[in-house]
């Protein structure tokens, strides 16, 4: 009797023994796979997008330029257009919507302009900032004049970071987006949106 329990009891640890690798290498096999998922993700990730940053806002249009190396993406009602301007050394391209207007530009001197908040980014392995401003009450004021409501945001990509420098005269490329001082909360807003989307494609 004895014998025979103990020939039961090793014949089902043997079978235990036999089945445990095939009962937990599918879940094993499957746990490999997410992890090796992931980790190519992270090397496919481009290097100049926000920290933080998981995935785009569903609807945006993409905006690329080539030349410079970098790409941002903004909300799907905006419209574009691109003009000459004496105050860039490139070609300014413009987004409209209702209340704020964004631009890209290069880099220019801004006389009667006073910054009054800034806000630290990291765009890949650089730190940066972009900062508020508002309009002096005289051009060589040091005081936001309160009859102008006109405000905007503007981050400084520098030249270094960039995929060339052509035509920039050693300056690089500004993102500037305007709005009125009641809707700084919301632009504050949109403009961490868009540039949380930002990247370097050089």
């Amino acid at each position: 009797m004895m014998v025979m329990v103990l020939v039961i009891v090793g014949s089902a640890f043997g079978a235990y023994i036999c089945f445990l690798p095939s009962f937990f290498a599918p879940q094993v096999q499957v746990q490999d796979q997410v992890q090796q998922q992931v980790e190519q993700e992270e090397l496919q990730q481009p290097a100049g997008q926000l920290a933080g940053q998981k995935s785009s806002y569903p609807g945006w249009k993409k905006y690329a330029n080539e030349e410079y190396g970098f790409s941002f993406e903004y909300p799907e009602e905006w419209t574009t257009s691109t003009v000459n301007s004496p105050a860039s050394f490139i070609p300014v391209t413009s987004f409209s919507a209702d209340k704020f207007f964004l631009k890209v530009e290069s880099s220019c001197c801004r006389e009667g302009q006073i910054s009054y908040k800034e806000f630290p980014i990291q765009l890949g392995t650089q730190e940066l900032e972009y900062k508020l401003y508002g309009y002096a009450e005289d051009l060589g004021k040091t005081n936001i004049s309160s009859d102008n409501p006109g405000r905007f945001a503007l981050l400084s990509v520098p030249a270094s970071l960039l995929k060339t420098k052509k035509d920039l005269n050693g300056q690089g490329v500004e993102i500037e987006m305007m709005f009125n001082v009641a809707d700084e909360e919301k632009a504050v807003n949109l403009f961490n949106q868009i540039l949380s989307t930002f990247k370097f494609t050089k």
